[in-house]
Order: C-alpha cells, then structure tokens, then sequence
C-alpha cells in the first residue's frame, strides 16, 4: 500500500510545479513512518529466563546429589539473579533412635552474577550462597511410642552455610551449566524462555 500511495502521487496529472513539494513531504512521511514498523517486525524478543535442573555426583554421601533452579537476566542490563533448590551434602538424623544416622541434606540458596549476551548465544557465571540442612535433633530426646521426637515435638534443625558458583552457556532454547558448591557438583540441563 506504501508503494502505490506514492506512484499514484509520481504519475498525477497534476503539473510538477504546483504539488511537488507535497508530493515529496507525503513521500518521505509514509517512507519514515514504514521504518520503525519494519524494525519492530524484525525485533526478536530475546530469552531473559532460565529454568535448569541436574544431578552429579556428592562429596560425602551415597545418594546422588540434585539442584532445580531459576535465572532472571534483564533486557538490558549485564546482571543475573536466581535461586536454587538443591538435594546436597550430609544431614545427621538423631530422631530415630540411632546416633548420627546420615541422610541426605538440602539446601536453599541464592544466585547473583553477570551473563554476556551474543546474538543468540548468552554466557554467565553466578556465586551462590545459601544455607545446608546438616542435622536434625530432637531438644527433648527421642519417642519411644513411634513419633520422631519426645510428645511429638517437632525435630530442630541444624544449617550451615553453603557457597558455590553456577556457569551456564545457552543457545537459543537451551542451557548447559555446571553447578558447584562444597557438598557436591552437578551438570545442568535448562530451558531458556
């Protein structure tokens, strides 16, 4: 439509002298106005959000260590931020009756780091620090009746701080990464959207 707006104006009838200014400010008006709309058409929005999950292996326990995460990357800005969810490290039950029973240990954590941004390729690297489950104990002495603690009083747990360093490397819809902390390493697998 752009085009035969302004070929029907080139081919009036109407002597060059009279219109030809208007004929050349409703020319470059439509063409200008065809610009931004062509640029918006061609902008792609880029991924900002990352959804990961892996297993790997554990420093000092059997059972095989997980982290389900999330990253957020602004538009315009270098900086990521996230949070983790990990199964890590070694968590000493004493509610059941046996001393220093292990068993797997959790850890909720936070991310904040930087990431590059290469057409449709993003790189990053982000520290973690976070708290890990060691251990939980019952204040009052175990049950003898089958509850975890003493009157089924809730079991008191014992944290530590956790710190580590996640690094990705996305193309598109997918993410690679490695996550590493003091209780365990994983490999990561992420969808980017």
């Amino acid at each position: 439509m752009l085009l035969t707006a302004v070929e029907v104006l080139s081919r009036s009838t109407v002597p060059n002298g009279k219109f030809a200014l208007l004929r050349l400010a409703l020319s470059v008006g439509l063409l200008g106005a065809a610009g931004p709309a062509a640029a918006a058409q061609e902008a792609v929005p880029v991924p900002r959000n990352i959804v990961y999950g892996g297993i790997g292996n554990a420093r000092d326990q059997e059972k095989v260590p997980f982290a389900f995460g999330y990253l957020y990357s602004p538009q315009t800005a270098a900086w990521t931020v996230g949070m983790d969810i990990a199964g890590e490290g070694t968590a000493y039950n004493n509610t059941t009756g046996y001393s220093d029973e292990p068993e797997q240990g959790y850890s909720i954590n936070l991310l904040v780091g930087v990431h590059r941004r290469m057409g449709a390729w993003d790189v990053g690297a982000a520290p973690l620090v976070g708290m890990r489950e060691t251990g939980k104990h019952c204040a009052s002495g175990d049950s003898y009746l089958g509850y975890e603690c003493y009157a089924d009083e809730a079991p008191r747990l014992d944290f530590t701080v956790n710190v580590g360093a996640v690094g990705h490397v996305a193309y598109r819809h997918l993410s690679l990464g490695v996550r590493r902390t003091n209780a365990s390493g994983e490999v990561l697998l992420g969808y980017r959207f």
